[in-house]
């Protein structure tokens, strides 16, 4: 198998939408990376497998970061690209003053306008002792960028560090989400991080909508965004181009039709949506 500048197969990103419930239709896109179609190390988990092995971790990150910028550029996608790394990682990329972050987020050797960028913590390393991270990961917020915490309600994405981060995104793990709207208690616990994060002026996601009852139920409770395959799956163009600028309440029905299939919808809406990409790609940073 053909390797890359970093000793991996080539990778190539895919993006998941990440979808406002009230007002303009994308937050941003998480960006998802994958090897080689077909082959042992088609899939991330077995990717990241493989790199712990070797002991390659830290650089697959940043490699799987470079492609995923690389490609969200070259698309012209809309919103917030949201990156995942691990604590350990991002403890080394956040050294001094943050510049191996600041290096590794360029595309063709041009910075990437900080604000479009949400760093993901994910739950692939312990974050260890809080108080040296929490003054790492302050390094972000210095630099003009914004974080979230991946999987919020299990293993190390949990109450200690919401308390020492106060991260601008909270994901709410899919655990907490599936069945929602038949499971009282789980409301009970989403109303309580909703308490939260307003407390802390941050912003919940719920993850893992996959039908129409759990996107109606996180609705209700006034959750501002959520990702999910019934809204949209990892694709590698990004999906759909939101609707038109402006455009409110988008309908989860005219959501799906546009992304989940696979297909951009009707030639009038991949119209409209072409037309949007090209106003907002004309204002983004590249």
């Amino acid at each position: 198998m053909q390797r890359n500048a970093a000793g991996f197969p080539p990778l190539h990103a895919v993006f998941q939408p990440i979808v406002r419930l009230h007002g303009d239709a994308v937050l941003g896109y998480e960006a998802l990376i994958r090897g080689p179609a077909g082959s042992p190390l088609a899939q991330p988990d077995a990717l990241f497998r493989h790199a712990r092995e070797i002991g390659a971790a830290f650089a697959l990150e940043c490699e799987a970061a470079r492609v995923a910028l690389s490609a969200w550029s070259a698309l012209a996608l809309p919103g917030q690209l949201f990156l995942n790394f691990s604590a350990q990682t991002l403890r080394t990329l956040l050294c001094g003053a943050g510049e191996g972050m600041m290096d590794l987020l360029t595309v063709a050797g041009e910075p990437v306008a900080p604000e479009r960028i949400v760093i993901e913590l994910t739950e692939q390393t312990a974050t260890g002792d809080m108080e040296s991270f929490a003054r790492a990961m302050e390094t972000l917020t210095e630099r003009g960028l914004r974080y979230a915490l991946d999987d919020f309600g299990t293993g190390h994405a949990n109450l200690d560090l919401l308390v020492a981060l106060s991260p601008q995104f909270v994901k709410i793990d899919k655990s907490l989400v599936r069945g929602i709207d038949a499971c009282p208690r789980r409301k009970e616990i989403l109303r309580a991080v909703l308490r939260m994060m307003r407390a802390i002026g941050g912003v919940a996601i719920a993850e893992g909508i996959e039908d129409a009852a759990a996107l109606a139920a996180v609705r209700k409770l006034g959750i501002v965004a959520a990702q999910g395959y019934y809204l949209g799956g990892p694709d590698a163009t990004g999906g759909a181009r939101p609707l038109s600028a402006g455009q409110t309440d988008i309908s989860c029905c005219t959501w799906r039709a546009m992304t989940c299939d696979g297909s951009r919808g009707a030639a009038g809406t991949a119209g409209t949506a072409s037309s949007s990409a090209r106003v907002l790609s004309s204002t983004s940073s590249r």
